[in-house]
């Protein structure tokens, strides 16, 4: 449901110009490996382009109506393509050599909600057993 304060600034073009935004943002790559075009496109910027918060974005994304069906269908799809975009941008950069890993890893992380794996639901599941031999120091003198 809409806000009840303000009305919303989302046009149905938007879920466009968002897939325009990110398949003209990818990185055209020359032979030498050296990048020919623009910047690691985010959502971030698309928001600032438009006046609006990326938050913002998420919202018009995931609006529901009272019967719980999105409002915005076609920018849901277009906000979900967009980060499909950036995975396989990192994904395809890092593999190439062209993408920095530590940047790679990060953005993985932080921009793309990816983790490590289990490891840490392992590591929190398994009980710590900590063994401890006395010793009479008098014995060993």
């Amino acid at each position: 449901m809409a806000n009840a304060g303000q009305p919303t600034k989302y046009q149905k073009k938007y879920a466009k110009q968002l897939l325009d935004y990110f398949e003209a943002g990818q990185l055209a790559y020359n032979e030498d490996g050296s990048s020919s075009q623009g910047i690691f496109p985010t959502l971030a910027r698309f928001a600032c382009n438009l006046g609006v918060h990326r938050e913002t974005l998420l919202n018009w994304a995931n609006q529901k109506d009272k019967k719980d069906n999105l409002v915005n269908p076609e920018f849901f799809d277009a906000y979900k393509r967009a980060k499909d975009y950036q995975e396989a941008f990192i994904y395809e950069g890092a593999m190439a050599g062209r993408v920095n890993p530590t940047f790679a890893i990060w953005t993985a992380k932080v921009v793309l909600g990816h983790r490590d794996g289990d490891n840490e639901a392992e590591e929190k599941a398994k009980p710590l057993a900590i063994n401890f031999t006395i010793e009479d120091a008098r014995k060993s003198a």
